[in-house]
């Protein structure tokens, strides 16, 4: 019985599989139930540690040039948010443990790559941003490939992202456990595979599961490209929340508005996590300042890119796989108090 049926049976990827089995305290406690139950049902045994060398030493041998890229497609921008960072931190902790080089760079504004991924003188490329030109993409095509979080092409490359409809779902039981009977969900127009969209149908999915009261707002937006298209969003969103009638006793903003929303709805009157619990969004986009403080979102870059890592080795040895992607459940991290 190999991985890949344990995999199959437990309705994850490989990769996932790998890491249950090698580092299973970097997992959700759910998934690993459910990979060890496959293991058990199929009579899985895995090897062992001694047994697994060859195996490593033959993966490190199909590494050519002991080289991967992390590139950023849409310029140097997102390489400076805090996922960024850790996405970045995670796959260079993953690849120095195979000791394999890795190269950090950008597809720049004409379109032009780093001289060795050009060259074809990478292994493979870990991916992070929207997709690229055709004459970008025709040349990365030729390598293995995965990509980081949502955006990028859903034609080509492996994907490793947050399970962002399980996050809708977690948010509305975070509501619906402490008493919310009323609550609101902050997103943009519907954009199929954008992280709002899956976080706000996850939260609608749960809602009518648990018969709880749920609104949203946004939807007229499309998504804000700058401070300023933000701080108007902030601004049109806060005066609907605030004549709401009955007052919402629950707001999850599923897109990156919770700080600019935080700061106006306080300039009208409203506290959140006193007048109506928040889930103010990702960490990454809400400023940790903010008083009081809301519940925030961790998606787990460092592990992220760790898993990429898994999944890119992966696909090296197993080329002619179909394609695969990867899923993490982000958590939601409470406010010093709140439990």
């Amino acid at each position: 019985m190999s991985i890949t049926s344990v995999a199959k049976a437990a309705g994850v990827s490989i990769a996932t599989v790998s890491r249950v089995l090698n580092d299973p305290h970097l997992v959700n406690p759910g998934t690993v139930r459910r990979v060890e139950e496959a293991m058990r049902t199929l009579n899985y045994r895995a090897a062992l540690a001694t047994e697994r060398r060859g195996r490593k030493l033959e993966k490190r041998g199909r590494l050519k040039h002991k080289t991967v890229a992390f590139l950023w497609t849409g310029g140097r921008s997102s390489a400076t948010t805090l996922t960024g960072m850790d996405m970045l931190q995670g796959a260079s902790a993953a690849l120095r443990m195979h000791r394999v080089n890795l190269i950090a760079d950008y597809v720049d504004t004409e379109g032009r790559l780093p001289q060795a991924v050009a060259a074809e003188e990478v292994d493979g490329v870990l991916l992070h941003g929207p997709e690229p030109s055709a004459e970008v993409c025709a040349k990365l095509k030729v390598l293995p490939a995965v990509w980081l979080l949502s955006p990028g092409s859903n034609q080509w490359g492996d994907r490793v992202r947050p399970d962002h409809q399980r996050l809708g779902f977690d948010a509305l039981d975070c509501f619906a456990d402490r008493g919310c009977k009323n609550v609101v969900c902050v997103t943009y127009a519907d954009n199929l595979g954008r992280f709002y969209s899956m976080r706000a149908a996850g939260f609608a999915c749960r809602a009518e599961q648990r018969g709880i009261a749920c609104r949203f707002i946004g939807e007229g937006f499309t998504q804000a490209s700058d401070s300023a298209a933000k701080f108007r969003a902030a601004c049109t969103l806060a005066d609907e929340f605030s004549a709401m009638s009955p007052r919402p006793d629950g707001l999850f903003v599923a897109n990156e508005l919770g700080g600019y929303l935080h700061e106006q709805l306080i300039r009208r009157g409203l506290k959140p996590m006193k007048d109506f619990l928040m889930i103010g969004g990702d960490r990454d986009f809400a400023p940790q300042h903010l008083e009081p403080e809301p519940i925030m979102v961790s998606v787990h870059g460092v592990e992220l890119g760790r898993l990429a890592v898994d999944l890119l080795l992966w696909r090296l040895e197993n080329p002619e796989m179909k394609l695969v992607a990867t899923l993490l459940t982000p958590t939601l991290v409470l406010p010093p108090g709140m439990t």
